[in-house]
């Protein structure tokens, strides 16, 4: 196993209490529950595609295409916008 280092976290007593609760909860102590959680959140970030070129964003749609075999329903487009206006407000919804 990797030696563990020790970092100070800046927190509000308001977030000590809440992310303390989380731990609680999940049976674990503060600083395994922070370091679990930092995890997650670096894998999501590494997770998420750039489409920064033509390729990627040609493979990302025959993905997409893959996904969608044209069966269902088509998207009503005023609810479609809606979504994208809610995420440019509250970022991505999480998994």
């Amino acid at each position: 196993m990797a030696e563990k280092l020790r970092v100070q976290v800046l927190l509000t007593e308001e977030e000590r209490e809440r992310f303390r609760g989380c731990a609680t909860a999940a049976g674990t102590s503060l600083s395994t529950w922070l370091r679990e959680a930092g995890i997650e959140q670096a894998g999501r970030r590494e997770r998420r595609q750039k489409l920064d070129t033509a390729e990627k964003l040609e493979a990302f749609f025959e993905e997409c295409d893959e996904i969608d075999d044209g069966a269902g329903p088509e998207s009503n487009w005023d609810d479609v916008k809606a979504m994208v206006a809610e995420s440019k407000i509250h970022g991505l919804p999480k998994p």
